[in-house]
């Protein structure tokens, strides 16, 4: 029995750490389900796909990287490779997006459809570009998962940035096709960065407006006089 069919993959979140992660629970489960750790003789096939499925998903979504162990030592070192995937998985929580609001941000409906512009313009001059058919393909990844952190419910924004640069790099050495890419980038990080501020400064009026009633209210608590 394999431990994912392809349904499970339908179930899965768009943002690329959140599928991951999901990804490699699903598995966990899996895996724990099937497999008994006490018995020597431990399913070889079981373990192969654990680390092929993890380590693929990684490389795919560009979230990370997994050595993956030698075939013949699977069982010797498998234990090894399963705390790098949780170690992976720690990394990739504490810095995720949705636990870490002061790393995100709500982008406001106008600000998703102007990036959502730039984003298309991008991925048009990749179309045009004489880039190799490999690297458009890499290049459109990129630009698919920045389209998915831009219409997320919270932006993760040192991901977005860290793709942008991604995207930013195959300009370099090209033609005027993609000399607009740091125009085009430049305007997404700014309509996010304003989008943060906003964010920011609105978080601050409603903590002073908090801090403002509890005041009102102590001052207007009846003063009692304890009878004697």
């Amino acid at each position: 029995m394999s431990l994912v069919a392809a349904s499970d993959f339908e179930d899965l979140p768009d943002e690329p750490i959140a599928r991951w992660l999901q990804l490699r629970d699903l598995l966990e489960k899996r895996l724990d389900s099937l497999v008994d750790f006490n018995n020597d003789t431990r399913a070889t096939y079981d373990f192969l796909e654990y680390m092929k499925i993890l380590s693929a998903a990684a490389d795919e979504l560009e979230i990370g990287a997994l050595e993956e162990i030698s075939p013949g030592n699977i069982h010797d070192e498998f234990d090894l490779f399963r705390a790098s995937v949780s170690a992976l998985a720690t990394r990739l929580s504490l810095r995720s997006g949705r636990d870490n609001p002061a790393q995100s941000v709500a982008l406001a409906r106008p600000t998703r459809k102007k990036i959502l512009v730039e984003i298309e313009n991008l991925r048009s001059k990749i179309h045009l570009s004489e880039l190799s058919e490999v690297q458009k393909v890499k290049a459109e990844k990129k630009i698919d998962q920045l389209q998915i952190l831009v219409v997320a419910p919270r932006t993760d924004i040192s991901r977005v940035g860290f793709l942008l640069a991604g995207i930013g790099a195959f300009a370099v050495g090209t033609t005027s096709v993609l000399a607009d890419f740091p125009q085009a980038i430049g305007t997404i990080s700014v309509l996010i960065g304003a989008d943060k501020l906003e964010e920011e400064n609105d978080q601050i009026l409603i903590e002073n407006a908090g801090k403002k009633l509890q005041i009102q209210d102590l001052r207007e608590e009846p003063n009692e006089e304890i009878p004697f």
